[in-house]
């Protein structure tokens, strides 16, 4: 890998923007961001993909943090399968200074998870109602102002629904978001080893841009990688980009490629 490539941060004049181009929402991940081609546009929806261990929550605490830290953009993670306490000590090894953002009110989590009333719900055989889940943000946001918001999974938001009425709440839940110029990031819980980019199978059509983080066999070993499978209103990397996680979170390797992608 090439350090060179994951150097220090990058500033919006340094990215390079095309003039006339997507105004960005710039992550902080110099390697990422530059597959991107500057960042994610603002106030679009991203589906996040990935199945376990490849970095789905390492990358969306980053894009939260990294923006409260660095760009004075203030974010919500709004949990629906693991707590917030855990997500903070899962993360513990990482210089993301959560609870300090939390502190600062520059970051705050949302907990809708497993044991809360909205996954009572689910198992009560009810779908999880849509109001409720953006009555339960929306204040939130508003009173932040946030500008980057991350739904970790959206796998429980299609519980005791069928296709067509997942994707209209989606397309809800994503005109939601952007109403409040937030930049969203939607987390898909993917099964390990199969190319499948959504749990559904409808996500990826309603959603701005979709991010497939790889953990991928080679041989005796695993290697982690990332693809950008779309991202409306923007040129990008068309590759299979390696990613190795380090105390910053993860670093992105936009020069190198891994091995056996041929695209």
């Amino acid at each position: 890998m090439h350090a060179s490539s994951v150097g220090g941060m990058m500033s919006n004049d340094e990215l390079n923007l095309p003039a006339g181009g997507s105004e960005r929402i710039v992550t902080g991940i110099d390697g990422l961001d530059k597959i991107l081609g500057g960042g994610f546009p603002k106030s679009r929806t991203i589906l996040l993909a990935g199945g376990p261990g490849c970095g789905k929550t390492i990358l969306s605490t980053q894009f939260l943090c990294n923006g409260a830290r660095l760009y004075s953009e203030t974010g919500v993670y709004v949990t629906l399968g693991e707590t917030p306490r855990g997500i903070v000590q899962n993360l513990s090894s990482f210089d993301f200074k959560i609870n300090e953002l939390v502190m600062q009110r520059k970051l705050a989590f949302i907990d809708l998870s497993i044991s809360g009333a909205l996954h009572r719900q689910a198992e009560a055989g009810k779908k999880i109602d849509f109001a409720v889940l953006k009555d339960l943000i929306r204040p939130v946001v508003e009173e932040l102002g946030a500008k980057r918001l991350v739904i970790d999974p959206i796998t429980a938001m299609g519980i005791n629904r069928d296709l067509p009425e997942i994707r209209e709440r989606l397309t809800e839940f994503a005109t939601f978001a952007s109403d409040f110029g937030c930049t969203t990031l939607l987390v898909s819980e993917t099964p390990i080893d199969q190319n499948i980019i959504s749990v559904f199978g409808v996500e990826e059509f309603v959603v701005d841009g979709v991010i497939v983080l790889h953990n991928m066999r080679r041989g005796g070993t695993r290697v982690r990688g990332v693809e950008i499978v779309k991202m409306r209103g923007t040129d990008h990397g068309a590759h299979i980009y390696p990613v190795q996680f380090s105390r910053q979170g993860l670093l992105v390797f936009p020069e190198e490629r891994v091995h056996g992608d041929d695209s």
